[in-house]
């Protein structure tokens, strides 16, 4: 008998061992993956979104540093003369307020002022990782009680817009105490732990039940009571009103898990309004901002472009390279002439034309041309005298896409 109950004890000794030993691996593996969800954002550099430096000449920008429990965070603020308001953009997980500039420039140029920002752990802010799902809340949280300190926006009416972490922001943070006139909440998710128990179930499936007191007693050490504040809470703490936005079909906050649509029933907020996106195309996590009814514009560019090259390139062998013809117009300051052709080809398309006091090298250019493709794009063309054709996709300048082309025809 007594042999007996020492097997029994063993074998379940055996067991607890077993169970407690998957359950760390689990853990770890949790952790692992965890960890790489929340790294630390840095930006790219070669990214050819739109940036700042485009529309300098048009936009002020100001740097403003503020604080985020032990962080200091990097905001970016584009003040107008006047101004219908204050936008303050909350961005998405492993992004930066660069990701979101588009957005940015499109209040801009609708009458808002914008205040952005990097949240912790991202781009230019402070931080080793990105903390968690709570954390964007609480950013925007400091990055409010900054903007309520500044007398100069004491006059300014303030919204807030977000995508994915930042829809959660820009609801979970009617938590706290602001005086905010509306929000909009792209794709954000309601509940902290319920988007992380999603997580935890697609990387180690039903083990995941063991896991989460675990996955729980961790977020409450990171973020104590708030671990799982919730958006539906904040929504229904107000009664400003706000806009929620979701795609049927998002992969990252599924329309019917996690996403702050799917908890529409538990909203008591009457200033709320809901855009479903179900157009295919249109309909996950982020393609709802994509204009294809743009595309046809682009076709036609794009087509106009090559036709352009095609019916040039047999032409341009015979014309004049630029060089002469510029020394040949007696009308000109040579000089002059020279030095500004240069500064243009090196400095507007990172193309260099080679000079040494008076003598070229043998680099010549047959013929240049400019081809608008956006508002704020053009492609400059550059043919050699072999009828070697390079291209350059450039920014339009201050002065804009007529008088530019006037200065890249004179060239021509």
């Amino acid at each position: 008998m007594k042999k007996s109950i020492r097997i029994i004890l063993f074998v379940m000794a055996g067991l607890f061992v077993n169970v407690v030993a998957l359950v760390l691996i689990g853990f770890i593996i949790l952790q692992g993956c965890f960890n790489n969800i929340f790294r630390r954002s840095v930006y790219d550099e070669n990214s050819v979104s739109m940036k700042y430096e485009d529309v300098e000449w048009k936009y002020k920008r100001e740097l403003i540093s503020f604080e985020s429990g032990e962080n200091t965070l990097q905001g970016y603020y584009y003040g107008l003369e006047e101004s219908k308001g204050l936008v303050v953009i909350s961005h998405g997980l492993s992004c930066g307020a660069a990701i979101y500039f588009t957005e940015t420039v499109y209040f801009l140029e609708h009458g808002y002022e914008v205040f952005a920002y990097d949240s912790t752990g991202c781009h230019n802010s402070e931080g080793d990782n990105c903390v968690g799902l709570v954390q964007s809340a609480l950013d925007l949280d400091a990055a409010l009680t900054y903007i309520e300190s500044d007398d100069r926006f004491d006059d300014l009416p303030v919204f807030l817009y977000g995508h994915s972490w930042g829809g959660y922001a820009v609801t979970a943070v009617h938590n706290f105490d602001h005086d905010v006139q509306a929000a909009v909440s792209v794709a954000g998710y309601s509940e902290p732990m319920e988007k992380i128990d999603e997580w935890g179930e697609s990387i180690i499936w039903k083990l995941y039940a063991l896991e989460k007191p675990l996955v729980i007693m961790q977020q409450k050490q990171i973020f104590g009571d708030k671990y799982n504040m919730t958006a539906v809470d904040g929504i229904n703490n107000t009664d400003i009103p706000i806009l929620i936005i979701h795609g049927t079909k998002d992969e990252i906050i599924p329309f019917d898990g996690s996403s702050i649509i799917a908890h529409k029933d538990e909203i008591t907020n009457p200033n709320v309004e809901y855009r479903v996106y179900d157009k295919d195309g249109k309909n996950n996590h982020g393609d709802m901002y994509l204009n294809y009814d743009a595309v046809p514009a682009y076709e036609e560019r794009y087509k106009y472009y090559v036709e352009h090259l095609v019916t040039r390139d047999y032409d341009v062998v015979n014309q004049f390279p630029l060089i002469d013809k510029i020394f040949n117009d007696e009308s000109l300051n040579k000089g002059e002439m020279i030095k500004k052709a240069i500064d243009l080809l090196s400095n507007l398309t990172n193309y260099m034309t080679v000079a040494s006091e008076n003598r070229f090298d043998n680099t010549r250019i047959a013929k240049l041309d400019l081809v608008q493709i956006s508002d704020y794009d053009a492609l400059l063309l550059i043919i050699t005298n072999q009828a070697k054709v390079e291209t350059k996709q450039i920014r339009i300048p201050k002065m804009g896409f007529k008088e530019f082309k006037k200065v890249i025809d004179a060239f021509d």
